[in-house]
């Protein structure tokens, strides 16, 4: 089932006033924090609504950040989850912790804008599963959103040119979700994390929107080194998808297409080394197409 299709029924119902938890995974953050819940304190939305803080075996002070901001929220809970590693162990403890039927997941060093909590409630009355705008601008130094630019477009993107999927820092979903599939896997750390959930959300019959008005500012990392290394990660997670999910439909990589790529980069490497323009585009096709290879090593196939 693609996110376009639907069950005759559609998604349940939501009360007029469904509960909404939002869950913040946080590991050594209490940098940003204090930023993203902020912004959460300034949502337009009147429904009833908590705060999740799941602080995953931080040492800098994260859960003395995070209590700082009792007083502005009808709720707020520091959940400690110091026993596992990753971004998903991370989640599952706060959807565990969290009482509402509705949950939304942001990242500690973003900031989402006043409409974000509203827009994913608007969103999840037609569908299970949304995702939202990422400005990726108003958080960065010029070079880094130079960099970064086109990453996300203004719609749910399209990963592996096979389904959709919601932005980890921008994502909500219905509790049932979760629970019918099993939560986020814990063995999924470094990229795509929140695609593999999706993707199993959608081929389990739930669907998918979009919530144009749930935006959040995000955070890159301050420097172009980290990241080319994310970039590498991201494009090293991408065969572990394709075994994951061929046998559901996700197309192989023309091979034709790797060879174009590598013979582009050895064409261009002289202009690299001489124009720093050429540079940038350089390093980043160089490392989306090594992280491809070396994923495809990895985990066995020929996904480049």
């Amino acid at each position: 089932m693609t996110a376009s299709e639907t069950s005759e029924a559609g998604p349940p119902e939501l009360t007029d006033r469904p509960l909404v938890s939002v869950v913040i995974p946080v590991r050594n953050g209490a940098a940003t924090l204090g930023e993203q819940l902020t912004g959460l304190a300034r949502q337009s939305y009147d429904g009833p609504w908590e705060v999740v803080v799941v602080d995953n075996g931080s040492t800098d002070g994260t859960a003395e950040v995070a209590a700082r901001f009792r007083d502005e929220f009808r709720e707020l809970r520091i959940v400690d989850a110091p026993d596992g590693e990753g971004i998903n162990f991370a989640r599952n403890a706060g959807v565990r912790a969290a009482r509402g039927s509705l949950i939304l997941i942001c990242d500690a060093d973003d900031v989402v804008q006043p409409g974000w909590i509203a827009g994913h409630v608007r969103a999840l009355r037609d569908h299970d599963l949304s995702g939202g705008p990422v400005d990726e601008v108003s958080l960065n130094t010029e070079s880094v959103a130079e960099f970064n630019a086109g990453n996300y477009p203004p719609r749910l993107p399209v990963c592996g040119a096979f389904l959709p999927y919601a932005i980890g820092c921008n994502l909500a979903f219905r509790r049932e979700v979760w629970e019918r599939i099993g939560g986020f896997d814990d063995a999924w750390q470094r990229g795509s994390t929140e695609i593999e959930f999706c993707w199993r959300a959608q081929l389990a019959g739930f669907t998918i929107g979009w919530a144009a008005d749930a935006v959040v500012a995000y955070r890159h990392a301050p420097w172009i080194r980290s990241e080319i290394r994310r970039r590498y990660r991201s494009a090293r997670s991408m065969p572990r998808l394709f075994a994951a999910f061929r046998q559901h439909g996700m197309p192989a990589r023309p091979v034709r297409r790797a060879i174009l790529a590598w013979a582009w980069l050895a064409y261009r490497a002289p202009w690299a080394a001489t124009d720093a323009r050429w540079r940038l585009k350089w390093i980043q096709v160089g490392a989306w197409r090594a992280g491809l290879l070396a994923g495809s090593l990895r985990y066995r196939v020929v996904y480049l």
